[in-house]
């Protein structure tokens, strides 16, 4: 179920891969927001009761910043 999460953890941090790219047009509070948000997506795996369902709905993903 590891893999699985993993899987589906590492779909949402390149979602956002492009907001990390250097000539992306963000703003200096979204780009902090967006680096949090991929960091705890990063730490979900050390989470206590992972990995629930193996990145279903049980899973407390963090919330995505409106960017």
């Amino acid at each position: 179920m590891f893999a699985t999460l993993r899987a589906a953890r590492d779909a949402r941090l390149m979602a956002t891969d492009k907001y990390m790219l250097s000539d992306y047009p963000i703003g200096e509070a979204d780009l902090v927001a967006v680096r949090a948000y991929r960091a705890a997506l990063r730490d979900l795996p050390e989470q206590h009761g992972a990995p629930w369902d193996g990145g279903g709905d049980a899973t407390p993903w963090p919330i995505m910043p409106e960017v």
